[in-house]
């Protein structure tokens, strides 16, 4: 009978806890639903699509708030009339509300790229999402101005995956018109770019910068690629200096060394296993020797750092943490109290947004603020004070780390709009004319000419001037910027010879472009003038780097000889002082690496009778030198039994 009992009791237990359980999902469906419904019709009343027309031509999300149109409608009528200061608070209710019929206004007012409005401006340009403001946000990197407006900028182009700015970006990087957070957020978008060469240019950058923090923030970037060049000596030397002996008397007081402090911890921290260990026992020494008023500072540094070892059951690693959470407990109550904070992706460089207002936007979005600031210079005034106390503890906050991923938003230039940019350009005399190579030996056909494409490739370049040198015949080399950078950084005396070499023994250096882009979208074709002239000063900057010397080559070949005769191109390459694109007239389906010699000998006798100017193209390829060899004594015999018949 009390088995009986028991049993009942438990089987009621059981069917009373299933209706409990059913009871309690019901409702929290009840409540989704309540909710999705009522967003849905808050969302139907207050927000409109924008024109088809607007959606076309930027990211603009396809609607706003309607309930503030007026007030911002407003806005729009006072702009013309409005100091900057008014207009800088008013681009950023445009840029936070994704007020379309703005886009205008703020085109206009960023153009100015000095100021407090025009730096608003592009942070609502960016908000926006606006890719028509591209060209704008390039010539705000290429200039002196606001960092701010700088770091705004370079932030969108990363964001937007703007492969067509990376020479801008790494041009600049050489010698960066600002310092700090700005400069690092340059890296950041280079990182984010996902460039086929990155390791090479990031290197480049980390040796020859003008920046110190450059230099640091490239190093850091380097130790998250699967490229060995993150190993290197000097990059390693850098993390370490920067994260095992900060000036813990500045720290304190000086913003900047607490973020390179970041930043070597983060890197340093980031090489291996091993170096993670060393870094954060190296963090739980300063940390025990800092003074008094620089333990704060450096414990904020250490946990933004977010070591990926951080967390090891080890005594040291215990302690540091114990002590970071205490720390982290005292400055923002909560924050710390029960456990580390973890803050922001581990990949990704960290850096310091300057304060945003969507907060401010918000609060202010509510009638009864509305009400009681009615003017733009109130909310200005609010604005001043709130983002001055957000600086205050935004040492305290994880940086807003952009993802890196997705797909390519940039989409390639329009041909139509590019020659546009272009349309006073009017072709000097000599743009289009090439002169082949002089000094050649008397009896080398001069209709004849040599170019060699894709080097330099040291060994295969030395025996193709091997063979040219033995004959004393000449030809034109057109090299690949970052060809010239992955050979010249690690071996600088033999790269600077060989390619000194070159020129010594009467041949010519021509451009190439700095990465060799052939797809549909990379590819110099697409690109403004500006970003083409970009290019050619940073290959010219690399070869002259190189080179030891300036290099003052005007001849240019574009990649696969694609985009040659669009006006914008040619545009581009006479702003960077070149004339216009080289082409050839064989190629690879002539004279290739799987060309046979007796295809070569007729080849040659052919172009010895034809007497036609011939422009050759080569790569260097493997057994190019062999071929070009054959070929040459092919020419010799033939111009000399020309030669004898006539006697």
């Amino acid at each position: 009978m009390a088995v009986n009992r028991g049993k009942r009791h438990k089987i009621i237990r059981r069917v009373r806890n299933l209706a409990l359980g059913l009871a309690l999902v019901s409702a929290c469906c009840a409540i989704t639903l309540l909710l999705l419904s009522s967003q849905g019709v808050s969302s139907s009343e207050s927000k409109r699509p924008v024109t088809e027309k607007h959606s076309a031509r930027t990211n603009v999300p396809s609607t706003y708030p309607d309930r503030v149109d007026d007030v911002l409608a407003r806005f729009m009528e006072d702009w013309s009339q409005s100091p900057p200061k008014d207009r800088a608070a008013m681009a950023r209710f445009f840029g936070y509300f994704q007020y379309g019929p703005s886009l205008e206004l703020l085109r206009r007012e960023a153009g100015k790229l000095y100021g407090e409005s025009a730096v608003a401006s592009v942070q609502a340009l960016a908000a926006l999402g606006d890719l028509e403001a591209l060209p704008v946000f390039r010539e705000i990197v290429r200039s002196p101005v606001s960092p701010d407006a700088i770091k705004v900028a370079v932030e969108a182009m990363g964001t937007w995956r703007d492969h067509h700015s990376y020479s801008s970006l790494i041009l600049t990087l050489l010698d960066p018109h600002c310092e700090g957070p700005c400069v690092v957020s340059m890296v950041r978008s280079m990182v984010r770019m996902r460039h086929p060469f990155l390791a090479q240019y990031l290197y480049l950058i980390h040796q020859v910068s003008s920046s110190s923090t450059a230099r640091l923030a490239s190093a850091a970037a380097m130790t998250i690629l699967d490229d060995k060049l993150r190993w290197d000596k000097s990059v390693v030397s850098t993390l370490r200096d920067a994260a095992y002996a900060p000036d813990l008397d500045d720290l304190a007081s000086d913003p900047w060394q607490e973020q390179r402090f970041v930043l070597g911890l983060w890197g340093a921290g980031r090489l291996s296993n091993a170096h993670c260990k060393k870094a954060r026992d190296n963090a739980l020494g300063l940390l025990n020797d800092a003074p008094h008023d620089a333990g704060p500072t450096l414990a904020a540094g250490i946990i933004m750092a977010n070591l990926p070892c951080i967390r090891s059951n080890t005594a040291k690693g215990r302690e540091l943490q114990a002590r970071l959470v205490g720390i982290a407990g005292t400055l923002a109550p909560g924050a710390g109290a029960s456990r580390l904070p973890v803050l922001g992706d581990a990949r990704a460089l960290p850096f310091e947004d300057p304060p945003w207002v969507d907060w401010l936007v918000q609060l202010a979005s509510r009638f009864a603020v509305w009400q009681s600031t009615p003017s733009v210079a109130g909310f200005a005034q609010a604005i001043e004070q709130l983002e001055e106390a957000q600086t205050r503890k935004a040492s305290l906050t994880p940086s807003q780390h952009l993802v890196v991923d997705g797909d390519v938003r940039v989409p390639k230039g329009n041909w139509r709009k590019l020659k546009k940019t272009a349309s006073a350009f009017e072709p000097p005399e000599d743009f289009d004319s090439y002169d082949f190579t002089t000094g050649q030996p008397d009896w080398w056909p001069s209709w004849i000419e040599f170019t060699v494409d894709d080097g330099p490739r040291p060994k295969r370049l030395t025996a193709i001037l091997d063979v040219l040198a033995k004959r004393k015949l000449k030809a034109t080399f057109f090299f690949i910027g970052v060809n010239v950078v992955r050979n010249w950084l690690p071996n600088p005396a033999e790269t600077t010879a060989l390619l000194n070499r070159v020129l010594d023994e009467g041949h010519r250096i021509g451009y190439h472009s700095m990465s060799h882009e052939t797809g549909w979208f990379r590819h110099l074709q697409f690109w403004h003038p500006l970003q083409i002239k970009d290019d050619v000063e940073l290959y010219r900057r690399v070869l002259s780097m190189a080179l030891g010397k300036p290099w003052t080559g005007q001849l240019a070949r574009l990649p696969g000889g694609m985009g040659r005769n669009l006006l914008h191109v040619r545009y581009g390459l006479h702003l960077g002082g070149l004339k216009g694109h080289i082409h050839w007239h064989l190629e690879d389906e002539n004279w290739g690496p799987s060309t046979r010699l007796v295809k070569l000998k007729f080849l040659a006798k052919r172009l010895v009778a034809d007497g036609k100017p011939t422009v050759i193209l080569l790569h260097e390829t493997g057994n190019v030198a062999r071929q070009l060899e054959y070929f040459i004594e092919t020419v010799y015999q033939e111009v000399h039994s020309e030669k004898t018949a006539q006697n």
